[in-house]
C-alpha cells in the first residue's frame, strides 16, 4: 500500500496527481525524474504524451490506434504502446495510449483499463490523500 498526498496547484484547489516514474520495457531505459500523473476515474485508459514515448525510444505500433473522447466530447487519436510503470512501490508493464492532445500540466493520465483494474484506489478528500493498494500483492 502507498499513500500519496493530494497536490495543490493553487489555494483551495486539490488534484489527485501523484509522482510516478516511467521506463521502456524493452531497453530498460528510465526517465530519471518523477513525473506527475493524474489519477482519473473518468478516463477509459492510461494516456501519455507522445514526447515521453520519444524520450524513452518506445516503438509505437501505428496499426494499434484508438480514438477516445475528451472534454466536450472532442476526439483524441492515440497509438498504443507499453511502458514500464513505477508506482505504489511496484514495477509493472502497463499499456498506454500515446497522444499529442494532453495538456502540458497533465502529461499522464492513469485510467480504468489496467490501472483501476490493478489497484484499489481510495480518494480520501477529507484528509487530502490517495491510497493505492496493489490488488496482486498479498496483505499480511
Amino acid at each position: 500500500m502507498a499513500i500519496y498526498p493530494y497536490f495543490s496547484p493553487q489555494q483551495d484547489v486539490y488534484k489527485p496527481w501523484i509522482q510516478i516514474r516511467l521506463g521502456n520495457p524493452s531497453s530498460h531505459q528510465l526517465i530519471q525524474q518523477h513525473i506527475i500523473a493524474l489519477i482519473d476515474s473518468g478516463a477509459d485508459a492510461c494516456l501519455c504524451i507522445t514526447d515521453i514515448a520519444k524520450a524513452l525510444k518506445i516503438k509505437l505500433d501505428h496499426t494499434k490506434t484508438r480514438e477516445f473522447k475528451g472534454v466536450n466530447n472532442q476526439p483524441i487519436q492515440t497509438i498504443k504502446g507499453s511502458v514500464q510503470l513505477y508506482v505504489c512501490n511496484t514495477q509493472l508493464i502497463c499499456p498506454f495510449y500515446f497522444t499529442d492532445k494532453l495538456p502540458p500540466s497533465t502529461p499522464i493520465i492513469l485510467g480504468h483499463e489496467y490501472f483501476f483494474n490493478r489497484f484499489r484506489i481510495t480518494f480520501d478528500f477529507k484528509n487530502k490523500q490517495i491510497e493505492l493498494l496493489d490488488n496482486l500483492k498479498k496483505v499480511n
